[in-house]
């Protein structure tokens, strides 16, 4: 008797399809659980997490015997490209909070899963100045930097190369430019602190 379901891919698509009928119907709820207000953004930076310290790990072993000064730019470079490469960009039609942990072993998030990721990967490479940068406007604008030898560096998951600015707000102002809303509220974050733009 058949099942009328047929091959592995269309098993996946009508699954999906359930999925995504159940988030949808407890979108409200879910949303109202994953609320997360300024104060909450420093607790997503989970540097010691064990997922995020052992990809930092990772990228340290891949220099000969890694020195923060001289090799966390590469590093940087190296975790972005991981990060680029190894997490598929998802959107999901709800506000979801994902871990870092959750963002590699699910391999998808969107620009902000991806981009807490990065910080704290950044922050577990060393740089304790690692820092998202993050528009509330509804326009998803975000940006992880920091600043090395008087210069900040800014990565987005949606370019294709870092950028160079002479400090954070700098950044937020790019974001807002790019998103056309030069009246945005930027906020910039880690793991020790958020900072009002």
């Amino acid at each position: 008797m058949d099942s009328g379901i047929g091959d592995d891919n269309e098993v996946i698509r009508r699954t999906s399809a359930v999925y995504l009928t159940v988030i949808l119907r407890y979108r409200d709820y879910i949303e109202s659980s994953e609320a997360l207000y300024i104060p909450d953004l420093p607790r997503l930076i989970e540097p010691e997490n064990v997922a995020v310290a052992a990809l930092a790990e990772r990228i340290k072993s891949s220099f000969d015997d890694y020195d923060y000064d001289r090799d966390f730019q590469d590093a940087a470079a190296k975790a972005y490209e991981y990060i680029k490469d190894y997490v598929s960009t998802i959107a999901l039609p709800i506000q979801f909070w994902q871990k870092s942990n959750e963002t590699l072993d699910n391999r998808a998030g969107d620009f902000f899963d991806k981009s807490v990721l990065f910080c704290s990967v950044l922050v577990a490479l060393g740089c304790a100045g690692a820092r998202v940068v993050l528009l509330l406007d509804g326009s998803r604008e975000v940006a992880v930097c920091y600043e090395l030898n008087g210069i900040v560096t800014a990565y987005k998951f949606d370019e294709s190369r870092a950028e160079r600015f002479v400090d954070t707000k700098s950044v937020a102002s790019w974001l807002q430019k790019r998103a056309g809303k030069e009246d945005s509220q930027g906020y910039s974050f880690n793991n020790m602190s958020c900072i009002n733009l």
